[in-house]
């Protein structure tokens, strides 16, 4: 028989199916699921992203975000790459992409990521919940 409920959804239908299985099948399903619908939310975000090395736009990644036994997370964010590790004039160092992203003083912002998430946040919602769905109906057959 199964462990702990995760519930995720809100929704019975998923929250109900997820709890006649193991633990681990759980969270296997879930990050299956997530990574599936994150996938899109990456695709929009590697078309928003601005280009002028091409450095930001190949450190997009979905990561999983820290383990714990009673959590699991993933995001799409731009990775800590070398080069995009630059200095301000004072010698100070900070995160290119976070700069764009939010703008300094001289530069506006430009939210890549937040529009991103904005145009396809519904979508991979939907995705990730049909992947859970279809997850959980394979676990509970095989």
């Amino acid at each position: 028989m199964a462990g702990k409920l995760i519930v995720v959804t809100g929704i019975k239908q998923i929250d109900r199916k997820l709890k006649q299985l193991e633990p681990k099948i759980q969270k296997k399903v879930l990050r299956q699921s997530m990574r599936a619908g994150l996938k899109e939310v990456q695709a929009e975000m590697k078309a928003q992203v601005p280009v002028d090395t091409g450095l930001m736009k190949k450190n997009v990644k979905v990561r999983a975000l820290k383990r714990s036994r009673k959590r699991i997370g993933m995001e799409v964010r731009v990775g800590a790459a070398p080069g995009l590790i630059t200095h301000w004039a004072s010698g100070e160092s900070f995160f290119y992409p976070a700069g764009v992203e939010y703008g300094d003083s001289t530069h506006p912002p430009n939210p890549f990521g937040r529009r991103a998430y904005a145009a396809k946040g519904p979508k991979a919602r939907d995705i990730t919940m049909a992947k859970m769905v279809e997850g959980v109906e394979k676990e509970a057959k095989g």
